[in-house]
């Protein structure tokens, strides 16, 4: 609540210009954007940029919590196909595996799952 009554009392003193004067540039820069809400350079900045790879990842997964199965092995194959790290391949493979087990195929669960050892020797 006392949040509240600072942020309207500084947007009645920046909107009757009485704010202007009193802070520096960055200091109003900074009540102006808490004002507006844009936060969208901050909420940026703080996330860590994913590859390709680890963004097809992510999507192979909630496909996967779907069932939705065909759309997730989509997932998981560019995922490999993907230039990206070691752990990204890894992830990829193992989550085929598992997938595959999903569905009931050992044999292809088993391959996938002997490609990513091969990757940690």
């Amino acid at each position: 609540m006392l949040r509240q009554r600072e942020i309207l009392f500084f947007s009645l003193l920046f909107f009757f210009g009485l704010l202007q004067a009193a802070t520096p540039d960055a200091e109003k820069q900074k009540l102006l954007e808490e004002l507006i809400g844009n936060r969208k350079s901050q909420v940026q900045s703080n996330k860590p940029k994913q590859t390709l790879s680890a963004r097809h990842i992510t999507a192979a997964e909630r496909a996967k919590k779907k069932r939705d199965y065909v759309r997730s092995l989509q997932h998981f194959n560019r995922a490999i196909a993907e230039p990206g790290s070691r752990d990204d391949l890894k992830r990829a493979y193992y989550g085929k595996a598992h997938l595959y087990r999903l569905m009931q195929l050992p044999e292809q669960a088993k391959l996938n799952e002997q490609m990513a050892e091969k990757i940690n020797q």
